[in-house]
């Protein structure tokens, strides 16, 4: 039976005002991209909330995908800076372009966005792109997070690479939740029941899969359709979960959660 999973609604006066800004700044990235540090990071930022807002404003599937490319692409670039410093330069895909960046870590890399573009290469089946995200360090993340997320984005990097510690990694991420001290709320309501999904994808033991996904999917919406994260439009779709729901719908798992934070078409690979 069908478990339906209410979403959180967006509260933005005026959406399509704040999307058609983020596609103008967007569209100016590759005339600063090169010469700033910082701003491919806040942009990696814009393209979450332009998916977030084409969401809301129920766009064209066309339109929705072309986002979470940009997610991809942009995430790809931003980590693959990342791993070269500041006084080397990296060559990068944005836009259609080879684009030449100065390396280095900034504020933006963090776990979460991580996370993030790591969801949507799942959402887009795109291999090439978890490949290279997976040769990011943990060591090189920055801002101030709980441990069991270091657990998570490990557990990810092995799975993605074929390695073994994958079963390791998810253990020592749901050990870590019991002493989150920074954000110990979204510990419990959305670090635990995510590490359970990946747990049920990643190991291929799919048969909570459904129960942990649902308990998952309601915790994210108690936590955002608070006051204080309602507006926010990058969190209008739960990335990782959408993407780790693809994933388990191409290994086999029935999906039987509904709910507007996993559209159809995007689990099933409809492009």
């Amino acid at each position: 039976m069908t478990k339906e999973v209410q979403a959180h609604q967006l509260v933005d006066p005026d959406p399509s005002g704040e999307l058609e800004f983020i596609e103008e700044l967007l569209d100016e990235t590759l005339e600063t991209v090169g010469i700033m540090q910082d701003n491919l990071g806040a942009d990696f930022h814009r393209t979450l909330r332009l998916l977030g807002y084409r969401v809301h404003l129920q766009r064209q599937n066309a339109d929705i995908q072309a986002a979470l490319e940009s997610i991809a692409e942009y995430g790809v670039a931003h980590f693959e800076r990342g791993r070269v410093g500041p006084d080397t330069r990296v060559s990068v895909r944005l836009c259609g372009q080879v684009v030449s960046l100065p390396g280095g870590v900034t504020t933006y890399h963090t776990a979460s966005r991580w996370l993030d573009a790591v969801g949507a290469a799942l959402c887009l089946r795109d291999s090439g792109a978890l490949a290279s995200l997976a040769k990011f360090k943990v060591i090189d993340f920055r801002g101030e997070y709980d441990e069991y997320l270091d657990h998570l984005v490990r557990a990810l990097t092995k799975y993605i690479c074929g390695e073994p510690g994958v079963d390791k990694y998810l253990a020592q991420a749901q050990s870590a939740i019991a002493s989150a001290g920074v954000f110990p709320e979204r510990a419990k309501r959305l670090g635990a029941p995510t590490i359970a999904v990946a747990k049920s994808v990643l190991t291929n033991s799919g048969e909570a899969f459904n129960e942990r996904l649902a308990d998952g999917l309601a915790g994210y919406r108690t936590l955002h359709k608070r006051s204080k994260h309602n507006h926010e439009a990058q969190s209008v779709i739960p990335l990782l979960y959408l993407g780790l729901t693809a994933l388990a719908h191409d290994q086999g798992i029935g999906i039987d959660v509904a709910s507007a934070y996993l559209p159809a078409w995007i689990v099933e690979g409809g492009g």
